[in-house]
């Protein structure tokens, strides 16, 4: 049971680093990263 643990912590260990390696650049390339922002207007009767 201990060993099957094992090999399924192995394997999310190892799609973890593949992951951080396909998303990695993103995370210098600032310019890229534009946040989106959305105005919400609050209805008046909320407004003290």
């Amino acid at each position: 049971m201990l060993l099957l643990s094992m090999l399924f912590m192995l394997i999310a260990v190892i799609a973890m680093i593949i992951e951080m390696r396909r998303w990695a650049p993103d995370y210098f390339r600032t310019n890229s990263a534009r946040p989106t922002t959305m105005v919400v207007q609050s209805p008046s009767q909320h407004l003290l």
